[in-house]
């Protein structure tokens, strides 16, 4: 279902570019027994929402360069999918797809933009949903067996 419904984002006329003031970030990474989360959030003075990088992204993402050379009121500049406009200024998250401060990028665009084709290109969505389709029928018709030899 998302496959097929999922906003696609094939070239920088797609994306948003906006500057502003740097604020804050919160960078959470946690590792468990059965999960693993990752949550990259940014802020930027004047707008009410969270920025967040996707973790398909963290891969391109420069997360040791970021936190060392950025600093709160350095010049950012950003940009996220045009699908995301009428999230800004909500309180919704709205997923970047470069971040530049200071003249140094820290997320690469043409990196997304490649990635985003390459996701956009897969078939792996419906590999998956086909497999979970067949495991879910398979279970019924041997619980549905199992359950007339009983009586």
């Amino acid at each position: 279902y998302l496959g097929l419904n999922r906003e696609h984002i094939s070239d920088t006329n797609d994306l948003v570019s906006i500057e502003g003031t740097y604020e804050r970030h919160s960078f959470l990474d946690k590792s468990g027994y059965k999960s693993q989360t990752h949550q990259y959030y940014l802020w930027i003075v004047g707008y009410d929402n969270p920025f967040q990088i996707k973790a398909d992204y963290l891969g391109i993402f420069n997360k040791v360069a970021f936190e060392h050379r950025v600093h709160k009121g350095d010049r950012i500049e950003i940009t996220y999918p045009r699908f995301h406009q009428a999230r800004i200024n909500t309180e919704n998250t709205v997923f970047l797809t470069s971040i530049r401060v200071n003249d140094y990028t820290y997320l690469n665009k043409t990196d997304i933009l490649s990635l985003e084709q390459e996701h956009f290109q897969s078939n792996s969505d419906y590999y998956i949903g086909l497999m979970f389709l067949a495991s879910g029928i398979f279970g019924f018709v041997r619980y549905r067996r199992k359950r007339k030899t009983r009586f």
